[in-house]
C-alpha cells in the first residue's frame, strides 16, 4: 500500500515551482557565482527528492528503503510531466541521483561517479544523466530483489525517453552542446 501514496508524494514535491533565474544581461557572472546559478535548478531538484526519499522513508519504516526508489519514482513523473510549462533537459537527472542515493548511498555514489567519469571522458552530459540509472539497476536488483530492479530501469527508461533527442544526437555522433564555448 506504500508504493502509490511513496509516488503521490514525490509527485506532490516535484510540482513545487524552481525558481527562475535571474537574467544576466551584460558581462556573465564569475566564479562560483556562476557555477552556483548554472547548477541551482538541479541542486533544488534533488533537494525536492531527498525530501521525497526522507519523508517517505520517514512514513513508511516497514518499506525500508523501497520507500525512496518510488518517491523518487513520483518526483521524475512530476518533473517529465506535460502539465509543466517548462521542462527543461536537465529535469529528472538529480532526482534519479538523489533516489539512488537515498535507497543504497555506497552503489548509489559509485555509479553516479561512473556516469561523471564517463561524462568528463567523452564530453558527453548526456551520459552523466543515463549511465548511473542504468548502471544502478544491477546492483539493486542483486541486493534489495526484483521490484528494486525494475523500478530502476522504468527510471532509467524515463530518463532516457525524455533525452531521447540528446541521446540520437549522441549516437549519430553529433557534437556535444555543452562543449562548445559558453562565453557566447
Amino acid at each position: 500500500m506504500f508504493r502509490p501514496i511513496c509516488v503521490l508524494i514525490g509527485f506532490a514535491l516535484s510540482c513545487v515551482p524552481l525558481p527562475s533565474l535571474p537574467s544576466q544581461e551584460g558581462s556573465p557572472p564569475a566564479g562560483r557565482m556562476a557555477l552556483y546559478l548554472k547548477y541551482r535548478p538541479l541542486l533544488l531538484e534533488a533537494a525536492l527528492t531527498a525530501a521525497a526519499c526522507a519523508l517517505t522513508r520517514l512514513l513508511f519504516r516497514n518499506g525500508g528503503e523501497l520507500t525512496a526508489l518510488w518517491a523518487g519514482l513520483g518526483v521524475l513523473l512530476g518533473r517529465l510531466s506535460p502539465l509543466r510549462k517548462d521542462p527543461r533537459p536537465e529535469d529528472g537527472t538529480a532526482a534519479v541521483w538523489t533516489c539512488e542515493i537515498f535507497f543504497s548511498p555506497v552503489w548509489g555514489v559509485l555509479c553516479c561517479a561512473a556516469g561523471a567519469g564517463a561524462a568528463f571522458l567523452t564530453g558527453y552530459e548526456l551520459l552523466a544523466a543515463l549511465l548511473p540509472a542504468a548502471l544502478f539497476a544491477f546492483p539493486a536488483d542483486l541486493f534489495s530483489g526484483a521490484e528494486a530492479g525494475v523500478v530502476t530501469l522504468v527510471l532509467a527508461g524515463l530518463l532516457a525517453y525524455h533525452r531521447r533527442a540528446d541521446l540520437a544526437g549522441m549516437i549519430e555522433g553529433e557534437d556535444n552542446e555543452d562543449s562548445t564555448d559558453d562565453s557566447v
